[in-house]
């Protein structure tokens, strides 16, 4: 997760062309964001099977959603409904909870800091503002 957040911070402060290149050769920043990925879609994926595998074998509706992790709960939610719910899906939800939970305000006050640094009169009202 911190290797994403680091890279999504170079990918605006290089030139584009420099992460294009890093990503179509699969090295550097890029490269290991890539790497990074990978381990976590992996260990997602393994986590979403083995839940369903447990799921599938009590072979219970879950009428409380006391105890009942979110990825169980979206999965009994969806297919209550008559949707399926692919691996796919409850991988990207778990990945975008795990992402929007982590630091979220070193990762603003971080942006905060870089925007007026890159705007200098907002910077100067800033500090008059202080003053």
């Amino acid at each position: 997760m911190d290797d994403a957040e680091q890279v999504i911070f170079y990918r605006h402060a290089r030139p584009r062309s420099f992460t294009k290149l890093q990503n179509w050769l699969n090295i550097g920043q890029e490269g290991k964001c890539k790497k990074s990925w990978k381990v976590l879609d992996d260990v997602l994926a393994e986590y979403i099977c083995q839940k369903r595998k447990e799921v599938n074998k009590l072979n219970q509706e879950l009428v409380s959603v006391d105890g009942v992790d979110i990825l169980t709960s979206y999965r009994t939610e969806k297919e209550s409904i008559g949707l399926k719910c692919d691996d796919k899906f409850l991988r990207e939800t778990a990945l975008n909870m795990m992402t929007a939970a982590k630091d979220t305000t070193s990762t603003a006050l971080t942006w905060f800091t870089w925007l007026v640094s890159k705007h200098p009169i907002v910077e100067n009202k800033i500090i008059e503002e202080l003053e």
